[in-house]
């Protein structure tokens, strides 16, 4: 029932920033992995999966907003807004049912890869001027 392509991390994804670039590759690269594996096999498995990816995402994300807070980025509020509303829904993830695995996976994972996609190419693309500007790179 997989349907989703893997993301192809290209230069595009570049923000500027060394640590930050690698934590974005890490993330894709997680949800990459995540797109390979087969239906999961049990409602362990898949709060594993989950769990693991949120747990990674809130060290970064907690990461990006220390360096935009601590180097005053005027969008520091709205973006952080941002970083609570995909922590949330991850969350949720996190409290649903996993007796149709196959469809939960998918909807999963299309979330994981439209969210990170968007996020780093529109969202996080707004900052890199702020970063290269600071010498954060």
């Amino acid at each position: 029932m997989n349907d989703l392509e893997k993301i192809a991390w290209t230069d595009e994804f570049s923000v500027g920033n060394k640590r930050l670039d690698e934590q974005h590759f890490k993330i894709v690269s997680f949800i990459n992995k995540l797109i390979d594996l087969p239906s999961f096999n049990s409602q362990a498995e898949a709060l594993e999966y989950i769990t693991q990816m949120l747990a990674y995402s809130r060290e970064h994300l907690d990461y990006e907003e220390q360096i935009l807070r601590e180097n005053d980025y005027e969008e520091y509020s709205s973006h952080a807004v941002i970083h609570q509303f995909y922590i949330k829904k991850v969350e949720g993830f996190l409290k649903m049912s996993f007796n149709d695995n196959d469809r939960l996976k998918h909807e999963i994972l299309k979330f994981l890869k439209e969210w990170w996609t968007y996020h780093i190419l529109e969202e996080d693309m707004k900052y890199r001027p702020f970063l290269e500007s600071k010498g954060l790179t």
